[in-house]
């Protein structure tokens, strides 16, 4: 009783200061507040000790937030209300908040659908607050990218970089997350395997790191978008431009303390660049492993550390490249950005060194570290691959069936990982030497559903066309070839498509 009277009175207080004309938009905030912090608290409940909830109890936590805007329905603000404050932006913002919270809890649970949904109408409810507008692109966006729906993910991330001015960091080491939007699009480009695509992306995101550095910024930002920009010259592979803008970079990092913790980054790039342009090897490791040392605690020193293992193995130094793997294993085996790639490196050395054993190990060891990784992808299609290469088939068939196993259990731990495609895909390739054609098709089948656009969809879609005739069903290849007309009209290869499904057909 005394905690409703505290709260009675807190209210009566809040309703004197605000006067009569926002009484009521400052009970409803407080009401937005409080029942966001019931459902947090429910949440917390519900979660602890559970590693793994599964999607009805998310989705039941996830009805907790929507009761807000339910219980307090929009418009939050008024025409008369001053732009980026007063008493309708923080009750737009509470309600917004339990809405991105219920996004979340969707997306946890695999209901991409209920997240874009729910995304969508924070946003038809934006009311011209930019912090909510900037909120829920980047819940739509991300719905979109769990939905596979690539094409219209990426059109809202060009979207957003035309509505929205990177803001400075709020602390040291933080960055804007508009800042990675392009590299991020170019990934989801390079995910599909359209590397024309990612190329494009890339490009499109140099353009747009250059027009922020075009017009006024802030020190800070401009520290954050030049790194951008090398990296992005870096994976193009433009040495001369990558050059000019780590002389900039550089000179930030030396001349201002607070941008001291650019010099990792700055040193790593400047011997990538080395390794770009130099014949031989030996300065860009010198410098690579000169980093790696200096910097251990940063990212760049672990990339640093695995870049001076790939260039030794590039050049036929397998011990010292070997050496460098194991370390980068041994100092970041929670870097997800380089201990799987050390790994899968770390198994095809051993191989070529005669230790199979060891490979085989390292190599099943992946996918149980390293889900959501492409080396997990890899990794149980190159143990099949080696017993082939050496005409051990019965080793080869049986590490086939194994192979279908493991992307079964990849793909159950997170459905709506973007590696699931990879893993449908190479599921199929295993379940066509074994003779499953059936399976295969049922593969094929759902990555219709799951995969829907997909290029690997589209590669499955012709292989369970030519499957479905030669055992005697063309009728049903007909209707797979029909199909990849559907989802890939543009593709070079449709008039090849459409005479084989009237050849089908008749």
């Amino acid at each position: 009783m005394r905690r409703v009277a505290m709260i009675g009175a807190w209210l009566a207080a809040l309703l004197v200061v605000a006067g009569c004309g926002d009484a009521s938009r400052l009970a409803a905030r407080y009401r937005a507040e409080w029942m966001t912090y019931e459902a947090q608290r429910a949440e917390r409940v519900a979660l602890l000790g559970q590693a793994h909830p599964d999607s009805a109890t998310l989705l039941r936590l996830r009805e907790n937030y929507m009761a807000v805007r339910v219980a307090i329905p929009p418009p939050y603000r008024k025409p008369s209300d001053k732009p980026g404050g007063g008493v309708g932006v923080s009750l737009l913002r509470a309600v917004g908040k339990a809405e991105l919270s219920g996004v979340r809890l969707a997306l946890l649970a695999g209901r991409p659908e209920l997240a874009l949904e729910q995304a969508q109408w924070l946003s038809e409810h934006a009311e011209g607050d930019p912090f909510i507008q900037r909120k829920a692109d980047f819940a739509t966006m991300g719905a979109l990218r769990a939905e596979r729906r690539v094409d219209e993910a990426i059109a809202r991330m060009h979207l957003m970089l035309e509505r929205y001015k990177p803001l400075a960091p709020e602390g040291p080491g933080q960055e804007d997350a508009i800042l990675s939007v392009p590299d991020l699009m170019m990934n989801l480009r390079r995910e599909q395997g359209d590397e024309a695509g990612a190329a494009k992306e890339l490009e499109y995101g140099i353009q747009y790191y250059k027009r922020v550095l075009s017009g006024p910024t802030e020190p800070a930002i401009q520290a954050q978008v030049r790194s951008l920009l090398v990296r992005a010259y870096l994976e193009q592979q433009n040495t001369t431009a990558a050059l000019d803008e780590l002389a900039a970079l550089d000179k930030l990092a030396s001349t201002n303390p607070a941008y001291k913790a650019l010099e990792p980054e700055v040193h790593y790039s400047r011997a990538r660049i080395r390794s770009l342009i130099d014949r031989t090897p030996d300065e860009a490791i010198r410098q690579l492993d000169v980093v790696a040392a200096q910097y251990p605690t940063s990212p760049f020193g672990a990339r640093a550390l695995l870049e001076s293992a790939v260039l030794n193995e590039r050049h036929k130094r397998f011990e010292p490249a070997l050496d460098r793997y194991h370390a980068v294993l041994r100092l970041y085996p929670n870097d997800l950005r380089v201990a799987p790639m050390a790994l899968y490196r770390q198994a095809m050395l051993e191989e070529q060194s005669g230790k199979w054993d060891d490979a085989k190990r390292s190599l099943e060891s992946i996918p149980v570290k390293y889900p959501s990784s492409q080396a997990a992808a890899e990794a149980p299609m190159t143990i099949a691959l080696r017993y082939a290469s050496r005409n051990d088939k019965p080793a080869a068939l049986a590490a086939l069936q194994r192979a279908i196993l493991t992307y079964d259990e990849l793909i159950a731990r997170d459905s709506t990982a973007a590696m699931t495609t990879v893993y449908r895909w190479n599921k199929l390739r295993c379940q066509l030497p074994l003779g499953k054609w059936q399976d295969g098709l049922k593969t094929v089948d759902e990555m219709l559903i799951k995969d829907k656009g997909h290029p690997y969809t589209a590669q499955a879609l012709i292989e369970a066309a030519r499957i479905a005739k030669s055992h005697g069903q063309p009728d049903r290849g007909a209707v797979y070839l029909q199909r990849y007309l559907e989802d890939f009209p543009n593709s070079p290869l449709a008039d090849r498509v459409r005479k084989e499904r009237e050849a089908l057909l008749h």
